[in-house]
């Protein structure tokens, strides 16, 4: 028997290529063309893209070249005595040694006696404070308490007053604490 001889006299074309093709090649056809339209797609996206960011630089380019110099820093300006004397006072304020000062009256403190109010003067190394208790012993024994705080050099109990209109009849006292400076 004799081998079948393709012969095709018919001329060359895409139309009797694509007919020659078996289907496993127009399935490999067909996908590579969808992934060359795809890539295409998305290159055109990045393109654009890019242009955006392009405009979006130069525009930004534009305004940071519209801005002014940094000008130079100013000359400074005198402070008067007694603006510096007031900043003085308030640096003296903040530079309270408060968190030794609470420790002191929170040592000194018992249940049943409760701190009101607490008012420094930072130039006399004085505070004042105002309590209450329920009982004169109480408020007799803070104040010793205060004495024997290693921060306190004294303190002195300045006016106290009970409250008849309250229940319990608490006693008001104010008392004033001079602390140590040195170690």
């Amino acid at each position: 028997m004799m081998k079948r001889l393709p012969i095709d006299f018919a001329p060359h074309s895409p139309a009797t290529a694509l007919a020659r093709m078996g289907v496993p090649a127009l399935i490999t056809l067909a996908l590579g063309i969808g992934i060359f339209l795809y890539g295409a797609l998305q290159a055109v996206r990045c393109v654009g893209i890019l242009r955006q960011q392009a405009a979006h630089l130069q525009t930004l380019r534009q305004q940071t070249e519209r801005r002014p110099a940094i000008a130079a820093p100013a000359e400074p300006v005198p402070i008067p005595a007694s603006q510096a004397a007031a900043v003085n006072r308030a640096v003296r304020q903040l530079n309270l040694p408060w968190r030794d000062v609470f420790d002191a009256l929170e040592a000194a403190s018992r249940p049943g006696l409760a701190l009101l109010a607490l008012e420094s003067k930072a130039g006399a190394h004085v505070f004042k404070g105002v309590a209450e208790s329920k009982e004169m012993e109480d408020m007799l024994a803070y104040i010793d308490r205060l004495k024997q705080q290693q921060l306190v050099r004294s303190a002195v109990l300045t006016r106290h007053e009970t409250n008849e209109r309250e229940p319990g009849k608490p006693i008001r006292f104010h008392f004033e604490v001079q602390w140590k400076t040195g170690p």
